[in-house]
């Protein structure tokens, strides 16, 4: 019986005459955790919002299998947010959000476990000292460990990320990717990284693009694939992907 719980068929996506992805096939294995790397502009970001149902593709096909009497929810750290960070809102007011209905329901109020379970995951990340501090005040690390609880208050089965770590500060990004780690224990995680930490320390499987999937598999890849991805192999550093986990097989 098949461990798939993603799985993306022939995915085609075009923005205007632009295509930004074509003909991608590759499935994702409950607890899986997978990096998805690439140049600027590949199509990474495209590939996980399709995922999430946030854009419609042109072509193709994509099924969440969602495990027998469960309901499959999926958490998503975007790397830009619609938040005003001058906006006078505390750090449990924004996990709190992501229990919001997603139906209109006037004068919604949260509950004392709605207030438990924000609690609950503000804790997990590292944040309770700073839970009623407002969001203004945080450094670029704290705010993304915010946005990672707001994301899982629905205890989601899958976790998408994109960018979780640009733009912080080393220690900010070790504390990022052992909560990940941690959270990989019991849920499937798809990261969009530029990290060279993420590539060779954390993730199990790659996915590499650039508009087509180059390369689907462990996190050794060949200099071919490389070259594929950003047209030489020099500045592989400088792209993000570290020369360790890079494997030359002629």
């Amino acid at each position: 019986m098949s461990n798939n719980i993603i799985s993306v068929n022939n995915l085609s996506v075009w923005y205007d005459n632009n295509q930004a992805l074509e003909n991608i096939s590759f499935n994702v294995k409950e607890l899986d955790f997978l990096g998805v790397i690439g140049p600027n502009g590949g199509g990474k970001t495209t590939l996980i919002k399709s995922i999430l149902g946030l854009i419609k593709p042109q072509k193709g096909e994509i099924i969440i299998n969602t495990p027998a009497k469960k309901r499959t929810t999926l958490g998503y750290v975007p790397q830009v947010i619609n938040l005003d960070k001058k906006f006078p809102i505390s750090v449990l007011e924004v996990v709190l959000m992501g229990l919001t209905p997603s139906s209109f329901i006037p004068f919604f109020k949260y509950n004392s476990t709605h207030y438990k379970i924000a609690e609950k995951y503000i804790e997990l990340v590292g944040l309770s000292p700073l839970k009623k501090r407002q969001i203004s005040e945080l450094s670029g690390g704290e705010f993304q460990k915010m946005l990672i609880a707001r994301a899982l208050s629905t205890d989601p089965q899958i976790i998408f990320l994109d960018e979780p770590t640009a733009n912080v500060d080393t220690k900010s990004r070790d504390a990022i990717f052992d909560i990940l780690k941690e959270l990989n224990k019991s849920k499937t995680i798809v990261m969009v990284t530029h990290d060279t930490i993420a590539v060779s320390s954390y993730i199990k499987t790659l996915a590499c693009l650039n508009r087509t999937l180059v390369y689907h598999g462990d996190s050794e890849i060949s200099l071919d694939v490389s070259k594929s991805l950003y047209g030489c192999h020099i500045d592989l550093i400088a792209h993000g992907v570290p020369h360790r986990v890079l494997k030359d097989h002629n």
